[in-house]
């Protein structure tokens, strides 16, 4: 990670805080001060510590990638595991009162340790089989930027990229798919649920897998078994409120269900 000077490093902090209080920072105050996107995921990563949420030179075993097609660049943000909740857990509680979306996705756990050598050379099936465990996945989105419209990819990728909250199914066998004909339905509170069915925006869930994999040795560290990635919505991003039910489910995959409870109180 590069080092950060004063100015960015006191994006960090500020980021830091105002994940902690559940508070907002204005966009406008911070425009321009990240030149690339090395610095900004150096602000994401010089946050998660002060948070405690991974030390200075750990790596993170929980991530999220994804893009909005093939065609655009992945962005990969780690994800702190203190805001991750799993099956048999019934409730997920929102780290802030801000208005949450939810994204209904599937993730993928690493079965072996994988070197920055074996990382630069995978094609898609081979990271799928080093892969021990898929789990429905449910992906609540929050902001820390007052306005996030006004805030740049650099400031949002800072902000961990949306990032409020994940929610896993039991870990399940990894089984070959026809994504291209993978049917679900999300259903959130008493809104009809929203059916899906080869839907998601990389065409396979799985096609990440390599870059996301070089993303994480691209310094020379290895990745380590257990490492998760939690890989994009098959049906957009969508308004949840506390005290509501989620029900995901893929077809011949498994459902996922979990009740969203407001944040904490003093």
């Amino acid at each position: 990670m590069p080092n950060l000077d004063a100015g960015v490093a006191n994006l960090a902090c500020a980021l830091a805080e105002a994940q902690h209080l559940g508070g907002t920072l204005p966009a406008a105050d911070w425009q321009g001060c990240l030149q690339d996107t090395e610095t900004a995921r150096a602000v994401h990563h010089a946050t998660g510590v002060a948070l405690g949420w991974w030390g200075p030179d750990a790596q993170p075993s929980l991530w999220k990638s994804g893009a909005g097609s093939r065609t655009q660049p992945l962005g990969h943000a780690a994800l702190p595991r203190a805001r991750l909740t799993q099956a048999p857990c019934a409730h997920h509680q929102a780290a802030s009162r801000r208005p949450l979306r939810v994204e209904p996705e599937l993730a993928f756990r690493l079965g072996a340790s994988v070197s920055p050598a074996q990382a630069a050379s995978l094609d898609e099936a081979q990271a799928w089989a080093l892969m021990d465990g898929m789990a429905l996945s449910l992906e609540f989105l929050d902001c820390r930027w007052q306005d996030p419209g006004e805030a740049d990819a650099l400031l949002l990728l800072a902000d961990g990229l949306w990032h409020g909250g994940l929610h896993l199914g039991p870990w399940l066998p990894m089984t070959g798919r026809d994504w291209a004909q993978q049917a679900g339905t999300l259903s959130i509170g008493s809104h009809p649920p929203l059916p899906f069915c080869g839907s998601h925006p990389l065409g396979s869930p799985s096609w990440l897998l390599p870059q996301w994999l070089q993303h994480l040795t691209r310094h020379g560290q290895s990745v380590t078994a257990g490492t998760v990635v939690t890989t994009g919505s098959w049906a957009g991003a969508h308004a949840v409120q506390a005290g509501e039910t989620i029900t995901l489910h893929f077809d011949d995959i498994g459902s996922l269900e979990v009740t969203l409870a407001g944040p904490a109180t003093a």
